[in-house]
């Protein structure tokens, strides 16, 4: 397991979507929040190259499901 963080736009734009959708689902974060510089997604990377999204770090504060 490999954890990474980047921004929401570093992401294909299948993931895009799909982010923004579990964002707003399980953080209640609006996408604006989620398009935002100062956020960074956080996310784990398997082995087989599954990403599993474990948090959301918005300005400093970190926000988990």
């Amino acid at each position: 397991m490999n954890q990474h963080s980047k921004h929401l736009s570093e992401f294909n734009p299948n993931q895009v979507l799909q982010i923004v959708n579990w964002g707003a689902e399980k953080l209640n974060l609006p996408a604006k929040v989620m398009e935002a510089q100062t956020t960074k997604i956080n996310y784990e990377q398997m082995e087989g190259g599954k990403i599993w999204l474990t948090n959301v770090n918005v300005n400093g504060n970190i926000i988990k499901p």
